[in-house]
């Protein structure tokens, strides 16, 4: 990865770690998943910052920003993001994100109109009132700590199930530090992304729109996105990826062409 700036920023409910790389051209923010941090575009961060700068942020609670005191919603996070580009001079600016921080793309640009020029998310899960319970139960809290060390086996358990093929260990080492650092309460997040209102954010958008639709474990429900997404919004099915973790890893170089294509 070219050699990136690293900085942290006041905000609201502590200091946020803000990386960012390239120059020029309008600004692209890229928004991280939950558990993980803005680590998670080490890949695409050098492909898309060719001729323009890159922010990427870790969200409060996460990578090596300030933890989060209490569970804050996507409306929250996205007005700390608004703080950190304040005191980085970025006005006008491009976003993207995957899963949550997909999530928090949406709520940017449904926020700040003003200042969200494209937006592209990949995936932007419609739950339902049915399913909510048993997704939320599945991402609760963490084991207690352990003598034995079993709480570090289920994190690690956790991303090793997750790895996709080609992808090596030491990836899968960085996800797990990931993991600890916003250990116990990283699952906070988990339940806001649920909950959040997606069938009503999804229509009040009005910049040019693109939803990346991977084949992964929310596949079902970002497919119900796709009738209430805006007037002229793009839709780029991704069949071959089935592992979400495949997307900015062994897919990055095929999404961020789509990306590259949409934002330009």
């Amino acid at each position: 990865m070219p050699r990136s700036r690293r900085y942290l920023v006041d905000t609201g409910e502590g200091q946020m770690h803000v990386r960012t790389v390239g120059e020029g051209g309008t600004p692209l923010v890229l928004l991280h998943s939950q558990v993980v941090s803005s680590r998670w575009y080490d890949y695409a961060a050098p492909l898309l910052a060719a001729d323009r700068l890159v922010v990427m942020p870790d969200r409060i609670g996460y990578g090596d920003s300030d933890p989060a005191d209490r569970p804050l919603s996507f409306p929250q996070f996205a007005v700390l993001t608004l703080e950190a580009l304040d005191a980085l001079d970025v006005v006008t600016f491009d976003a993207s994100g995957i899963h949550s921080g997909g999530i928090e793309a949406i709520e940017l640009a449904v926020l700040a109109p003003d200042r969200v020029r494209r937006v592209a998310a990949i995936s932007a899960p419609v739950f339902t009132d049915e399913e909510r319970p048993a997704i939320k139960e599945a991402f609760g809290p963490p084991p207690e700590l352990a003598d034995d060390g079993s709480h570090l086996e289920f994190a690690w358990g956790w991303w090793k199930s997750a790895q996709p093929e080609g992808v090596g260990l030491d990836v899968v080492q960085t996800w797990l530090v990931d993991h600890l650092k916003a250990w116990p309460n990283y699952w906070w997040t988990f339940g806001q992304a649920i909950d959040y209102p997606m069938a009503e954010k999804l229509p009040q958008i009005t910049q040019p729109f693109m939803l990346l639709v991977p084949h992964d474990d929310i596949h079902e429900q970002t497919q119900r996105a796709i009738p209430l997404l805006p007037e002229g919004a793009e839709v780029v099915d991704l069949p071959t990826i089935v592992n979400v973790m495949g997307v900015l890893t062994t897919h990055v170089e095929e999404v961020c062409e789509h990306l590259r294509r949409f934002l330009g």
